[in-house]
């Protein structure tokens, strides 16, 4: 278990790193993740689609298209983090109002839903796919079918996409075994710790010691704060 918690962790941190972003880029990933989520899918016996699941994709791969444009002003690290921290408060919300983010948690309501995880992750990446490809047509239509892509990287975009079809597989594994509310918080905060590694080491967005300090500060609360999320399975308070 602790090793699918680091596979999702460590894929989803390195999934898009140094790749030469466009749409046509984000079109390759999200073809890249569907296709590996095809294999999981037959690996599942095709289960049936989830028409919540797909929406979620389509969100996902909308935000996914303009991730760069907000990266470039903001740097990755800055970006991720505070993509990751407006998720986990995002999920907390949804949990509190006992919205059906959970479809296997409110199967009175939605007769046939699977009560694991795993068989919506196709329907996610159908939502990704199906989106993904207007992205691309509607920017291909405004560059007047002369959309620009880079050959050289439609092969690590379509790996990086299988990479973050794994890190996905593996968080919903995670939550299976863990709940939600304990596997989503360390799933959404860790790959801010790996980009943050490439922002510092590699990319050289984060210098100065101050700034490393904060950073350093700023993780050791985040797993703090992980921790007792973790406990708080195990405790409950009485009275």
């Amino acid at each position: 278990l602790i090793c699918i918690v680091l596979m999702a962790t460590l894929r989803a941190g390195n999934a898009v790193q140094a790749i030469p972003w466009s749409f046509a880029a984000q079109f390759f990933l999200c073809v890249g993740g569907f296709v590996t989520s095809t294999v999981v899918h037959a690996a599942l016996g095709f289960p049936a689609l989830h028409g919540f699941a797909m929406v979620g994709g389509a969100l996902w791969a909308t935000a996914n298209a303009f991730a760069i444009q907000i990266m470039n002003r903001l740097g990755m690290a800055l970006s991720i983090l505070v993509w990751n921290t407006l998720s986990c408060i995002t999920t907390a919300l949804q949990h509190k109002c006992y919205l059906p983010f959970l479809h296997q948690n409110h199967l009175e309501d939605y007769p046939g839903a699977s009560d694991e995880s795993l068989p919506y992750l196709f329907s996610f990446f159908i939502g990704v796919l199906c989106t993904s490809v207007f992205i691309f047509t509607v920017y291909s239509i405004v560059k007047r079918s002369d959309p620009w892509v880079n050959a050289s990287a439609i092969l690590p975009s379509m790996s990086a996409g299988a990479i973050f079809a794994v890190a996905m597989t593996s968080f919903v594994i995670a939550i299976d075994h863990l709940q939600a509310a304990v596997a989503y918080p360390i799933c959404s905060m860790a790959p801010g710790l790996v980009v943050s590694l490439w922002s510092i080491l590699y990319f050289r967005e984060i210098t100065g010691r101050r700034n490393l300090v904060l950073l350093s500060l700023a993780y050791g609360l985040t797993l703090v704060g992980v921790a007792f999320v973790t406990i708080s399975k195990e405790v409950s308070l009485s009275g």
